[in-house]
């Protein structure tokens, strides 16, 4: 191996999925190796592949503080022997600790390769355990680092939202938003890599339509329009082609959560509200329009593509409504008429761009998808757990988030706003206490969660029915009995949507003959960031025996 080329090598820690730690070892392994991975362009390209295509993932754009390469792997070496020796010397109490380490590994972008790493790692061990049937799967090395790295997602969507709220809208801003919103959920990390592949399809799509199919005019090898008319009709006709090719990924009606998740619809596996579409594509005609440093003869400044309600792109004089049926190019005016002929109030608002209080305003509450499916269906989803949402960050948005990024609340305001982080920060979501407590509207306020209890207070003596997966009369949704209530007859129960619910032992079904494939889809299904709470640590998967997940 010491005789192969550079990028062949390279190449292999890639597909290998080889670790930083691996990489170093093999450029210790001998003197000639020694020698040709010592090369900067061999840690360059090391950096790239293991810490900056992260970074990419999640739209983070930090200047690389120096070109010294090889040392900023060692510093990324440092941080995963850290992260590999907590992993070592794991212990259950780090887990009832967890707001600790989230202060110390999740609010700094630095651990979020190796957390990443280590995370998969354990995720894809749990599911081969699982599959495998072993006598007993442990989660609690994979609840741990789900929480850290759900944490760090967290940090980067409230930092992303941040900068929304501070700086003017643009035809990039709108993708960024819901981008940032879908960061917030815990399963984020699963769906992260279909950002970049649907962003590059549709830039790719764009490319034949602006070379193949509908160049651009080209004059002394630049590309140049007369006058703006001609430039944003053309840019209007390449709009409503890309919006065509996208129909068929539009929610006609959002009337499920997942509709306005970017990262599920990314994914391929929900269909997504016609603004989020549009905002996805608007964003993907901008940036490649902007890298061919088109010219306009006339003199005349390039207008702004820009978005209205109900993802109608402006541009110019011409407007592309993308609403039921096919998207046309129509002028403004004509589109107007067409408006006013349906109302008036319809008509005011149609061409002015969306604002930001407008955006915010679509997150409405109907509740994750799972909810329409009924008894054990939920546990054979047709689309895969890891893209239904958590619909508490419907409520972040309805809730907390107009008000969060605010330069001035009033009291009475800023009392509710108080209020709603900590109805928020209950339950499994007291891992985010650490990041609400720095932001600047916060500070000086008591959240009064600082010594709130890291996992469910109930009983946790062992059961005939703790650990069983039950189905409840009043969710009609698969479950796991994970206690009892303390001084009383009732049982805490964990449900597939994430969701305690406190009933009698009249109010659930126990489940028979559950597979293996059912236990790993309810896993997926409540995350393993959201196990931590309830004290789930593994489960038991013994021959002969009905599963049962392991409750400490």
């Amino acid at each position: 191996m010491s005789t192969l080329p550079l990028d062949l090598i390279l190449y292999i820690s890639d597909i290998g999925n080889l670790s930083i730690k691996d990489i170093f070892h093999l450029s210790q392994a001998n003197k000639l190796f020694r020698e040709k991975l010592s090369h900067p362009y061999f840690w360059h390209m090391v950096y790239n592949q293991k810490i900056g295509k992260i970074y990419e993932l999640y739209g983070i754009s930090e200047p690389i503080p120096e070109s010294n390469y090889y040392r900023l792997c060692k510093e990324h070496l440092r941080r995963f022997n850290e992260i590999e020796r907590e992993l070592n010397d794991f212990n259950e109490s780090k887990n009832y600790k967890i707001r600790d380490y989230i202060t110390k590994y999740s609010l700094d972008l630095v651990f979020l390769p190796t957390l990443l790493y280590f995370l998969r790692q354990e995720d894809f061990q749990i599911k081969l355990n699982i599959r495998n049937k072993s006598n007993t799967v442990e989660f609690s090395k994979g609840v741990f680092l789900a929480n850290l790295v759900a944490g760090q997602s967290f940090n980067i969507g409230i930092k992303m939202l941040t900068k929304f709220s501070e700086e003017p809208l643009n035809s990039r801003s709108y993708e960024s938003f819901w981008f940032a919103f879908s960061l917030l959920q815990k399963k984020s990390f699963k769906l992260i890599k279909a950002r970049n592949l649907f962003l590059e399809g549709a830039a790719e799509t764009l490319r034949k339509l602006t070379t193949e199919y509908y160049p651009l005019p080209l004059v002394d090898n630049k590309y140049t329009f007369k006058t703006v008319d001609e430039y944003s009709n053309k840019v209007a006709l390449y709009t409503q082609l890309l919006y065509q090719s996208y129909c068929d990924i539009r929610c006609e009606e959002s009337n499920y959560m997942e509709s306005t998740n970017l990262l599920s619809m990314y994914s391929g596996r929900h269909k997504g509200d016609q603004l989020l579409v549009a905002s996805s594509l608007i964003k993907v005609v901008d940036e490649e329009l902007e890298a061919l440093d088109i010219r306009i003869t006339s003199g005349e400044d390039k207008p702004k593509l820009l978005l209205a309600p109900m993802g109608t792109a402006l541009i110019g004089d011409y407007c592309v409504p993308f609403l039921a049926g096919h998207p046309r190019v129509l002028k403004k005016e004509k589109f107007l008429n067409v408006c006013r002929s349906i109302s008036e109030p319809l008509a005011n608002r149609a061409l002015l761009p969306i604002t930001k209080d407008e955006i915010q305003a679509m997150i409405c509450y109907y509740g994750t998808a799972l909810k329409f499916l009924d008894g054990l269906d939920v546990l054979s989803p047709p689309c895969h757990p890891s893209t239904y949402g958590d619909d508490t960050f419907t409520f972040f948005g309805q809730f907390i988030l107009p008000c969060l990024f605010r330069k001035e609340v009033s009291n009475f305001n800023m009392q509710i706003l108080l209020q709603n982080v900590r109805d928020f920060l209950v339950n499994a979501n007291h891992i985010y206490y650490p990041i609400f407590s720095r932001l600047p509207i916060l500070s000086g306020y008591s959240l009064l969660i600082e010594d709130a209890p890291q996992y469910l207070p109930c009983n946790y003596s062992p059961s005939l029915l703790q650990g069983k997966i039950v189905i409840t009369n009043r969710s009609d949704a698969p479950a796991i009995v994970v206690g009892t209530c303390n001084d009383s007859s009732f049982y805490q129960v964990l449900n597939a949507y994430g969701e305690l619910e406190r009933l009698r032992d009249t109010s659930f079904t126990v489940v028979d003959r559950v597979k293996a494939e059912e236990v790993e889809t309810f896993v997926e299904l409540v995350g393993l960031a959201n196990l931590i709470y309830v004290r789930i640590k593994g489960v038991s998967l013994r021959e002969g025996e009905e599963p049962r997940f392991i409750i400490e």
